[in-house]
């Protein structure tokens, strides 16, 4: 059974007949052989772009997602649609059709900011939470040693271990496509930001919070954050971490009063800071 686009879309490029039963007809006359680079997908969810099994589809359209009031449905969450924001969508849509080439891929960051209540009044950051693995990690790859999360865990514990110290630096950290060190670099945006803002990371990871403090004291990146917090709630694990005076501390993050989505995460620490940073009490 295939359960992914882009490996239907692949069987699709493959055989076409079997998807095209007027295939030869007239109103097909001017298709030639099928490729994925002849295919586009217009879609809403990036998951949709590759497929576990490695099926890429090669050209494709990310619609945008937002949430807002309806109509009269009040709040709806999720919403889409080509040109709902922008009749400009649709003129974008035809010039890729035509050019594809001209709107190449590039794999730098993203930032952006929704409009909001009083946007008009640019009110300053305050606040950077950073997810951990895939975001300050290329990839996230810790010891199996349980004693990793464990806040008490120090570098010694490693010998013997399935890692190396250097090892887990190049595999959670540096990149291989580029020249020099991204740690280093990384290091430098975090010391830079922290003289300004208070960082917290906010992340979905199994090994708990301790986990990722000590991979972050192992980058020597731990002492740029005031928090760490992890979900899903897990009674096995400490979920929450705090910083004071350089000394840090396990503490239970109130997860269990939000449901488990990043987004209303957000939400309840800004209406209960107190809770997600106990130096604050």
């Amino acid at each position: 059974n295939v359960c992914h686009k882009a490996d239907l879309l692949a069987l699709v490029a493959e055989s076409p007949h079997e998807f095209f039963p007027q295939l030869g007809s007239d109103a097909f006359e001017d298709m030639g052989p099928l490729k994925m680079e002849g295919i586009v997908l217009v879609d809403d969810q990036r998951a949709n772009f590759q497929s576990p099994s490695g099926n890429q589809v090669l050209r494709f359209c990310k619609v945008a997602r937002y949430d807002g009031y309806y109509r009269n449905l009040g709040y709806v969450k999720n919403m889409g649609g080509i040109g709902a924001h922008c009749f400009e969508d649709y003129e974008t849509l035809k010039m890729f059709v035509e050019e594809p080439s001209t709107y190449k891929e590039t794999l730098h960051l993203h930032c952006v900011e929704r409009h909001f209540e009083r946007s008009s009044e640019q009110h300053p950051v305050e606040l950077i939470i950073f997810d951990f693995d895939e975001t300050l990690t290329l990839a996230t790859f810790m010891p199996s040693d349980p004693t990793f999360e464990e806040i008490s865990w120090d570098l010694p514990s490693l010998e013997g271990s399935d890692w190396t110290a250097e090892d887990l630096l190049t595999y959670n950290f540096e990149s291989p496509f580029c020249s020099g060190s991204r740690l280093q670099a990384l290091k430098a945006m975090l010391e830079d930001l922290s003289k300004r803002y208070v960082l917290a990371i906010l992340s979905r990871n199994d090994r708990g919070a301790v986990a990722v403090l000590n991979l972050l004291r192992l980058a020597q990146l731990a002492d740029f954050f005031a928090a760490i917090w992890t979900m899903p709630f897990r009674q096995q694990v400490s979920c929450g971490a705090w910083k004071a005076d350089a000394a840090w501390h396990v503490f239970e993050a109130p997860l269990l009063e939000v449901p488990d989505e990043k987004t209303e995460i957000l939400y309840h620490i800004v209406e209960n800071s107190g809770k997600w940073f106990p130096q604050m009490e």
